[in-house]
């Protein structure tokens, strides 16, 4: 439960779960933690660069919509895998994070 609690609230649940003391010793849950601060900032980067290529062609704003889904979709997966106990490593970022557990 800890694990999908990580990613409840994004970066700040994932900062809260680094913190607490019970669970900052575990690596599993330090794995999520860090997974999920990593994947907040690369969707938030992601945004910023959707917004501005919309915002430059206007024709691109249904392709915008599907990247919202798919990044909400990731989410979602994250929260089910996390809940029933399994370790779903995202590309790049899994491996930041699984070296950021490890410290």
């Amino acid at each position: 439960m800890a694990a999908l609690l990580c990613y409840a609230l994004g970066f700040i649940s994932g900062i809260i779960f680094l913190n607490l003391d019970p669970y900052r010793k575990m690596p599993e849950i330090r794995f999520h933690a860090w997974q999920s601060i990593l994947f907040c900032v690369a969707w938030f980067v992601i945004s910023l660069i959707d917004k501005a290529v919309v915002f430059t062609f206007f024709y691109f704003w249904p392709v915008s919509w599907l990247i919202k889904l798919a990044l909400l979709a990731v989410w979602l997966i994250l929260l089910v895998k996390a809940y029933n106990g399994e370790k779903l490593r995202l590309p790049i970022i899994g491996d930041i994070a699984e070296q950021k557990a490890a410290q």
